[in-house]
């Protein structure tokens, strides 16, 4: 009782040109869109369901498997199911096959599927003239959309969401949107229609729940980015790369968070010891929250790194107190010969920069940070055989 192939579903030989042709997008163009199961980690439930969703909405999917009856990285096109069968045809043109079966979906790792016929490639170069593209900020409880390029010979546009006007007209470059229903299974397909006295094209954006950060970079005077290490009690920013759009929550493990873990630059502390550490990132919009990425630091805090200039860590004999603004230190404890070996003390502030730094060589001094804004700082006093650090706030 295999479901009919619908006739205005596409053929195997459309299937092939967008599966196998050397760049799909080039060829359907902004009418072929693509979810990437296995990067996201859905689960079989969750995969059931977009494809339930997309075939209840009229479109096909195209679904890339890792095992497929002994074979790697194979596609079928699924025209029909019930949430536990499918109905599918197999892509492969020599061995094509009806079928109704259930899949195993755990190995499903990503879906093609079609929302419409391909762009007109006559008004495609006219379209890529203007660099029409959609922008906004899918971070706030409405999103102001709007058009960004050569509007200004722009005869009307027509906004769509997943197929359906929002509104349309000859001064609507820009819009408030209100998402509905936007989640991880069901993204949003915002699309304009432009009409310019060249002729007509259309942008497209996808509203859906972001991908999570797959590198992020760490600043700061003692990271050594080759060996990616950190010394101790030191402050570090940490960053996702390509930041677009996008709220950032944090965690770690093995390293002290300052201040709040939902910011894009997460400052953080390392502990006065060797050891291991990590830090974990996720991206957020209107939709919800990505996965956490985890990075590991294996022996990421390294008293005898190069950075550390192979000082070991150790309790240095000396007093810091605050005063008028006026840091107060004694180091009676400190021999003559240390003194002159040299001594230095910085500051620097939760950003992780480094905006004070002094030699000390009396037994006592005073260092005048007046100068300096208000706020927690990380007071650093650094010799050959110790190292201290103090947090210190000036009001």
């Amino acid at each position: 009782n295999v479901p009919a192939y619908p006739a205005n579903l596409p053929l195997q030989s459309e299937l092939r040109t967008f599966i196998d042709g050397p760049n799909p997008d080039e060829n359907l163009g902004e009418s072929l869109k693509y979810i990437n199961f296995k990067d996201n980690n859905y689960s079989s439930s969750q995969k059931s369901k977009t494809m339930m969703h997309l075939l209840k909405n009229g479109y096909g999917c195209i679904a890339m498997f890792d095992n497929w009856e002994g074979q790697t990285s194979h596609c079928v096109f699924i025209y029909e199911g019930d949430g536990c069968k499918w109905g599918y045809k197999d892509s492969w043109p020599d061995s094509a096959e009806f079928g109704w079966k259930e899949l195993d979906l755990s190995e499903l790792t990503a879906i093609y599927y079609v929302t419409g016929v391909g762009k007109d490639k006559s008004n495609q170069s006219q379209c890529g003239d203007y660099n029409f593209a959609i922008t906004g900020d899918e971070t706030q409880s409405t999103i102001n959309y709007s058009i960004s390029g050569d509007v200004s010979q722009v005869c009307s546009y027509t906004w769509l969401a997943d197929g359906n006007i929002i509104e349309s007209g000859p001064n609507k470059n820009s819009i408030v949107f209100d998402p509905s229903n936007c989640t991880a299974i069901n993204p949003i397909e915002i699309s304009v229609n432009i009409v310019t006295p060249a002729g007509g094209c259309a942008v497209n954006r996808t509203l859906r729940v972001p991908d999570p950060p797959t590198e992020i970079a760490i600043q700061g005077n003692f990271w050594d980015n080759t060996a990616q290490t950190a010394c101790p009690d030191e402050v570090f920013v940490a960053n996702p790369v390509l930041i677009q759009d996008l709220n950032y929550s944090w965690q770690a493990t093995g390293v002290q968070i300052l201040g709040s873990s939902n910011t894009t630059n997460l400052t953080f502390q390392t502990p006065s010891y060797a050891g291991d550490f990590s830090l974990s990132v996720r991206a957020g919009n209107i939709c919800g929250v990505s996965p956490y990425e985890t990075f590991d630091f294996d022996d990421g805090v390294d008293p005898l790194g190069s950075a550390c200039n192979g000082s070991p860590l150790r309790t240095a004999p000396s007093t810091v107190t605050v005063q008028d603004r006026v840091i107060h230190w004694s180091g009676y404890g400190i021999s003559y010969t240390q003194r002159q070996e040299g001594i230095t003390c910085t500051l620097v502030n939760l950003n992780g920069k480094e905006v004070f730094r002094q030699r000390l060589i009396d037994v006592e001094q005073r260092l005048d940070v007046r100068h300096l804004a208000s706020g927690l700082y990380i007071l650093s006093i650094k010799g050959a055989e110790f190292h201290q650090r103090e947090k210190v706030f000036l009001r």
